[in-house]
């Protein structure tokens, strides 16, 4: 706490055990690319400044042979920085699969939605989300006021 003006402003830190300052948000899950004919689809962790993309929730196709991004399309939408609540606008893939014989792949994020990319069409498709925190409290009992 430091005292300013006659007003007490307190400062607070994250600290390892080692006291180093740490940041309050893991480091982004590591999810290996996948490999299919000829192409390697990994997220995509460069965002592009001047057009305001974030550097989340891409995926990004890449050609094997030459190493050229051939593709980038936007898996999920993430919600505007600006937005009133909105504390990190930051999610990565928790994981990626091929799905066998489909041409495509699934993508589930940190969150715990799960979407379909179609590899030909290059297209995103929500399957399942979670359900939101008043419906998983729903039925739970509540701590009672004083």
């Amino acid at each position: 706490m430091i005292a300013n003006g006659g007003r007490c402003v307190i400062y607070a830190s994250l600290t390892m055990a080692n006291n180093e300052p740490t940041s309050s948000r893991p480091p982004p899950p590591e999810v290996p690319p996948v490999e299919y004919e000829g192409v390697r689809y990994a997220q995509d962790g460069l965002g592009n400044e001047a057009s305001g993309d974030p550097a989340s929730g891409y995926l990004a196709a890449i050609d094997l042979r030459s190493g050229v991004r051939l593709w980038r399309l936007q898996v999920y939408q993430l919600a505007e920085p600006s937005a009133a609540g909105v504390e990190d606008c930051a999610r990565h893939f928790r994981s990626m699969r091929l799905v066998p014989g489909r041409g495509e792949l699934e993508i589930e994020s940190e969150t715990g939605s799960r979407y379909l990319v179609d590899l030909t069409q290059r297209t995103s498709t929500l399957l399942s989300s979670p359900a939101p925190a008043s419906a998983r409290l729903a039925g739970k009992p509540q701590p009672k006021a004083r």
